[in-house]
């Protein structure tokens, strides 16, 4: 009886170890699972307010049928972004890396290379995306992060609304680099992609700044020949700088002829591009308190989205960002702008802003 007795406890004995034994593991396994989730978890949390869509260069153009977003980085590590952008019953799912790659329908801002990777550290990059198949408008542009393997939940998103002849506001814009903002400028200022002023650099003494090029302070820039109503064409050679002809003034670095005035091409006028009105308005600004308008091309789908201007002589040179074009305009008569010339519509002037003449 009492060996009965005995080998019931030892059975007893070894089977409360064999439940510890399998409770330890068990516990294990558990415990590994509990903290690679809330490592996982913490690795999210971590995201929160680090991914931006910025939405001061959000923008939907209905005329191109493209969405322009922007997409700010933080300091923070991620693998991938996920990109859902919804609209019409429809929504896509774009997944951007940190290895650049082509993504079918999407492209950079501004040059429009297919090239496409994640923004560094501290940094933000802008995309259009080619909503084509796409049946109306966006309406929900959402972003979600995937780190260590990981997707994280939506850690920002815009409801899209159409936006007629500008951007929507943020002040949490990340800036570009200085080199980025000045390019090839060696002085003087520029604005950057967060609308701020931008110094470039600061010219020796005895030298002035001169559209980001240092030019000797005594030396004027070569210019046409004034005769007739043709003044202010101006080529700035740093290295050859020429005097302006008789019976003219440098004004600015440019051979200003006083007879121009009469013909409507001086300082009295200010040439104004209209985004939503697609036109160009010549304004008399002689009298400072009380502007004036003279003349405008009216509505133009040559000028349909225009935005930047140059002047130059008897002609303005127009930039259209819905036309995806280069106009020019007759100035000769102030009161009477006619549009001379124009590209047409391509894809090599898609989203055309800046003009630089030289």
């Amino acid at each position: 009886m009492e060996k009965k007795g005995l080998s019931a406890v030892i059975t007893t004995l070894i089977l409360i170890a064999l439940v510890i034994s399998a409770i330890a593991i068990v516990w294990v396994v558990v415990k590994n699972t509990i903290e690679e989730n809330i490592s996982s978890t913490e690795s999210c949390f971590d995201v929160l307010g680090k991914i931006k869509i910025n939405n001061k260069y959000t923008l939907y153009d209905p005329i191109s049928n493209k969405l322009q977003f922007s997409i700010n980085l933080k300091d923070i590590e991620v693998d991938n972004i996920l990109i859902l952008i919804s609209g019409g019953g429809v929504t896509k799912s774009l997944i951007i890396t940190n290895e650049e790659k082509i993504i079918n329908g999407l492209t950079n801002y501004p040059d429009g290379s297919s090239g496409i990777k994640l923004p560094a550290k501290n940094e933000g990059l802008t995309y259009v995306y080619d909503m084509s198949n796409f049946s109306g408008k966006p309406d929900l542009i959402e972003i979600s992060p995937i780190i260590n393997g990981k997707q994280c939940e939506v850690c920002d998103a815009l409801y899209m609304y159409e936006i007629e002849g500008g951007l929507a506001g943020d002040d949490d814009c990340v800036a570009e680099s200085t080199e980025t903002t000045c390019e090839t400028w060696v002085c003087g200022t520029k604005i950057n992609n967060c609308n701020e002023e931008i110094n470039c650099g600061d010219c020796e003494e005895g030298y002035s700044c001169v559209e980001g090029i240092c030019v000797e302070e005594d030396c004027i820039p070569d210019c046409a020949d004034p005769s007739g109503v043709v003044c202010g064409e101006t080529i700035i050679d740093q290295n050859n700088c020429g005097s302006c002809p008789s019976g003219t003034n440098c004004e600015s670095g440019t051979c200003i002829n006083a007879s121009c005035e009469i013909e409507g091409v001086s300082d009295i006028y200010a040439y104004v591009t209209a985004y939503i009105a697609d036109s160009l308005t010549i304004v008399d600004i002689s009298t400072p308190s009380s502007p004036t308008i003279v003349g405008t091309t009216g509505s133009d789908l040559r000028l349909d989205g225009v935005f930047g201007v140059q002047v130059i002589g008897n002609y303005a040179y127009v930039a259209a960002t819905h036309a995806d074009s280069l106009t020019i305009v007759d100035i000769s008569t102030p009161s009477s702008p006619t549009i001379v010339g124009t590209t047409g519509s391509d894809l090599r002037l898609d989203y055309a802003i800046g003009i630089d003449v030289v």
